[in-house]
Parts: structure tokens; C-alpha cells; sequence
């Protein structure tokens, strides 16, 4: 197969990393997308936690078993660049 390099950077985006490991005598299992931001957590003791990025790579949403919820808006400046971030949150 003859991939552009331009399609496998496309690709190498899209993949996720999983990682199970151990820390204080639990497993952890984390999922990371392919710019290496976590996007799942797990531990044995039923903690979750779940992250979701906009194509800029900024969290957008945020959300965990303990049932706390975060949605994050950004504003930008015409440069590109990030000019402020509201939180909205569950109480």
C-alpha cells in the first residue's frame, strides 16, 4: 500500500493509545486520542472519566462517574489565538 504522508499524519490522528497499568494495587486502563490528550480513565474502583476536545485540540466537555458534568466555550482573537473560556458545570 502507498499512503501520502499527508494521509498517514490524517491517520496517525485518529488513533487512540490504551494504557493499562497498576497504581496503589488498581488497574487503570487510559485511552488517549492521537495527539495524546486522555479521552477515557478507568480504574477497578469504578471511577470514570471522560474527555472530549474540539478539532483545535481544546476540551469542550468533560464529564465523570462522581456525576460532575463541565462544557467549556471558547472565544478566539482573528489571530488564532485562544481569548477567553467559560465553564459551565454541574453543581
Amino acid at each position: 500500500y502507498v499512503f501520502s504522508l499527508t494521509a498517514m499524519s490524517s491517520l496517525k490522528k485518529k488513533m487512540k493509545h490504551i494504557e493499562d497499568s497498576s497504581r496503589n494495587g488498581s488497574g487503570v486502563l487510559r485511552e488517549c486520542d492521537g495527539n495524546g490528550k486522555e479521552i477515557n480513565y478507568k480504574d477497578s474502583r469504578g471511577s470514570e472519566k471522560l474527555h472530549e476536545y474540539d478539532s483545535k485540540g481544546n476540551e469542550i466537555h468533560y464529564k465523570d462517574s462522581n456525576g460532575n458534568e463541565k462544557w467549556y466555550e471558547y472565544t478566539f482573537w482573528k489571530n488564532g489565538n485562544k481569548k477567553s473560556c467559560v465553564v459551565y458545570a454541574t453543581e
